[in-house]
């Protein structure tokens, strides 16, 4: 989910104010169009469902809204990141030989995902493994309370056997509705990247958005969580949620191994540092 909790004391803003507000409404518009529409789901869940479901997500809206501790600026950066991510997703730059879903706000705000990625097998061109992504932005400090709270949802979902769902997905192929259990990873981008980012978007140099170190960090940061997670869930006896995240672990190592051959890797974020820090959840403490 979209969004930036203040406190970690970052002053600069964007680059240039105008390209700023330029790009966060190119963003909305593309999570707009991307994200799964209710329609779809009419004749599965019916008209009511979805009516109240629209209500709880605008319910939800208010509140965010209201909360004291949200910075819109930093709110609109992650709009922008989360639009700029499911494109290069969708389009295969960033990581080849995936599926990507935009999920409606309903799984967004209820469910804290913002992307689906399916990976694909590239022989059978079957699913071999998925999962969720929630994307958002921070800033200079080392800790994130937005992060931390992520995290501990997750760690708790974990220890009930229980993992992330998706009520409004439909896979047009084979049918499916909704996804049950599904492994969840949380990426963050430092809110200078955004702006640069940002500018290149608004300048239309895709080939530096296609090209950037950002992506190498996201892949780490999966790795990173997914290897800590899969082993949490293993000493808590949860061997089926260890082996989805031992899947995503595997693929992303793969993954990595094949974009630093091509691509620089030296890019200097603040999210990973964040997440890193907020893994410590799921680290095994040792004692003697």
């Amino acid at each position: 989910m979209r969004g930036f909790f203040s406190g970690s004391g970052f002053e600069s803003r964007s680059l240039n104010s105008v390209s700023f507000e330029q790009g966060v409404q190119q963003a909305r518009n593309i999570i707009q169009k991307k994200s799964v529409p209710y329609e779809k789901f009419e004749s599965i869940f019916g008209e009511e469902s979805i009516r109240a479901d629209k209500a709880h997500v605008a319910n939800l809206k208010e509140q965010f809204k209201k909360g004291k501790k949200v910075d819109e600026y930093g709110s609109n950066c992650g709009t922008i990141f989360e639009a700029i991510l499911h494109m290069r997703l969708e389009k295969g730059d960033w990581v080849d030989g995936v599926k990507a879903t935009k999920p409606n706000e309903f799984d967004d705000f209820v469910h804290g995902i913002d992307e689906v990625v399916q990976i694909i097998n590239p022989e059978t061109k079957k699913e071999d493994a998925i999962f969720a992504i929630d994307a958002l932005t921070v800033g200079g400090g080392l800790l994130n309370v937005g992060i931390e709270k992520k995290m501990n949802r997750i760690e708790n979902d974990i220890k009930m056997g229980r993992l992330s769902e998706i009520k409004y997905f439909l896979d047009e192929e084979t049918g499916r509705v909704g996804i049950k259990d599904i492994p969840k990873v949380v990426i963050a981008a430092g809110i200078h990247t955004i702006q640069e980012l940002n500018e290149s978007w608004m300048e239309k140099d895709m080939d530096e958005i296609r090209k950037h170190p950002l992506q190498i960090q996201i892949l780490e940061q999966i790795i990173e969580q997914s290897g800590i997670i899969s082993s949490f869930a293993e000493r808590n006896d949860r061997e089926e949620i260890a082996e989805k995240y031992r899947a995503i672990y595997t693929w992303a190592k793969k993954k990595l191994a094949e974009r630093t051959r091509v691509m620089r890797s030296d890019w200097n974020d603040n999210g990973s540092s964040v997440i890193s820090n907020a893994l410590y959840p799921f680290k095994e403490i040792k004692t003697h």
